[in-house]
């Protein structure tokens, strides 16, 4: 239940942060409730905290959020003997390393994705990590960079029901050939990406999706479409 309202509060940071702060917070109370050794609680505590930093970074307040992410690894240290895969390992480096980047401090946040990428204990943790890595590169000028990481997370395991990770990285793969010029590599994509779109995409999603197709048709010289 604790990791459920994690979970939960980790798709709220973008939609609506308070109550992503919220749900992070009730999680920290369960935590506490949780039967088990006080290092099993620690941890869990660890993993809520780290949450909570994640959705006040979400809300601006960067203060906050870095003092909540230090408490969280506090407590994860605390449960450090606790048997790993239980929870995602990765998770606090990633958090740490979106603060990082919100405090425009590039190269710490590169590093800090890295380890959380190596330290991954499932495909989809390690697939939104190489996507957040790729989209780094990308503000930092490297586009080529960026495109590579994406090939790499694609042929990365992903369950079958997570189509909005799928749809993530699609997307943002499709857009970097096409802004890289390799037209024909980003049309072979595109129905894939349409398709995925109509099943699990946004308003939004479809938007950009459109604005890439007209790139795509004008690098192509396919003025009318």
């Amino acid at each position: 239940l604790c990791e459920a309202l994690c979970l939960e509060s980790q798709r709220l940071c973008a939609e609506d942060p308070p109550q992503a702060t919220a749900v992070a917070e009730l999680a920290l109370n369960v935590a506490d409730l949780v039967v088990g050794e006080e290092a099993w609680r620690a941890k869990l505590r660890g993993f809520a905290r780290a949450h909570i930093g994640n959705a006040l970074r979400a809300q601006g307040d960067l203060p906050a959020a870095e003092k909540a992410l230090l408490a969280a690894n506090q407590l994860w240290d605390v449960g450090e003997d606790v048997p790993s895969g239980l929870l995602e390992e990765g998770l606090l480096l990633a958090f740490q390393a979106m603060l990082r980047w919100s405090q425009r401090r590039f190269e710490e946040a590169a590093e800090l994705l890295d380890r959380a990428s190596a330290a991954a204990s499932s495909g989809k943790f390690r697939v939104q990590v190489l996507i957040s890595r790729a989209k780094l590169c990308k503000e930092l000028g490297d586009l080529e960079q960026a495109v590579a990481i994406l090939q790499e997370a694609s042929r990365t395991g992903i369950p079958d029901d997570d189509g909005r990770t799928v749809l993530c990285l699609q997307h943002n793969l499709v857009d970097g050939l096409s802004k890289l010029g390799r037209f024909p590599e980003a049309e072979a994509l595109l129905p894939a990406a349409i398709d995925l779109s109509r099943k699990c995409g946004g308003e939004v999603d479809f938007l950009r999706l459109l604005w890439i197709e007209g790139r795509v048709a004008a690098g192509l010289g396919k003025m009318n479409e």
